[in-house]
């Protein structure tokens, strides 16, 4: 299969975790390893979705979605987490990838039978948010956002959308808490799971070397 390659930026610096020992190039991947793909909006996780779900059986994905979304769907299997922990204990056994918008949480990768394996994709936080204003923009012209019929600046989508904006990134991954907590200490707390649970954290900027390190850790085709 061909595996997605969007036309990014080859000059951005390598994410360090993605160049540093922690992505766990030196160790053979578990033969029983779950792939948790945490898709953080807007880093070009869709195309990597994609290629994911068909390295797998189609009942050994589960996507993790809202299902009111219009986005598309990459297993038959999907829905909230809640919905992914209710799976019985011989459907959580069949899963080899759960993929999609969750945050880290240990609760969910504790619901799986087999070892997690983190996978997670960073980009730079502004041309992040554009990209996110972009899609809202894009969203709302085409009616899907009933409160919103038109194109909306940076200023009214901050109001809109106020958690899309501040340290979204690292809301996703700091493993709840977030208002609980300063930036600082919200920071400190995704750096540790990046550092424990993540086996590669690539880069939107440079998404084709990230990718051939996912291939390569997860000896996937």
């Amino acid at each position: 299969m061909v595996w997605p390659a969007p036309d990014v930026d080859a000059r951005a610096p390598l994410c360090g975790a993605l160049r540093g020992p922690s992505i766990g190039l030196i160790s053979m991947r578990h033969p029983f390893e779950v792939l948790f793909f945490l898709h953080i909006p807007k880093t070009g996780g869709v195309s990597l979705s994609s290629a994911l779900s068909e390295q797998f059986l189609p009942d050994e994905v589960f996507h993790i979605r809202n299902d009111g979304l219009d986005a598309p769907i990459f297993a038959p299997h999907h829905g909230s987490v809640a919905a992914f922990r209710a799976l019985s204990w011989g459907r959580r056994h069949r899963m080899r990838c759960v993929l999609g918008h969750f945050h880290f949480s240990e609760q969910l990768h504790h619901a799986t039978v087999r070892p997690a394996g983190y996978v997670t994709f960073l980009r730079e936080p502004i041309s992040r948010i554009i990209s996110q204003l972009g899609q809202f923009n894009r969203m709302a012209s085409r009616g899907l956002l009933p409160s919103h019929r038109g194109p909306v600046s940076l200023s009214e989508f901050s109001s809109i959308r106020p958690e899309s904006v501040n340290n979204h990134q690292t809301r996703f991954l700091c493993g709840g808490g977030f208002e609980l907590h300063s930036p600082e200490d919200n920071l400190a707390r995704a750096k540790k799971n990046l550092r424990t649970w993540f086996r590669v954290v690539g880069t939107t900027e440079r998404f084709a070397e990230s990718v051939s390190v996912i291939r390569e850790v997860f000896s996937l085709d």
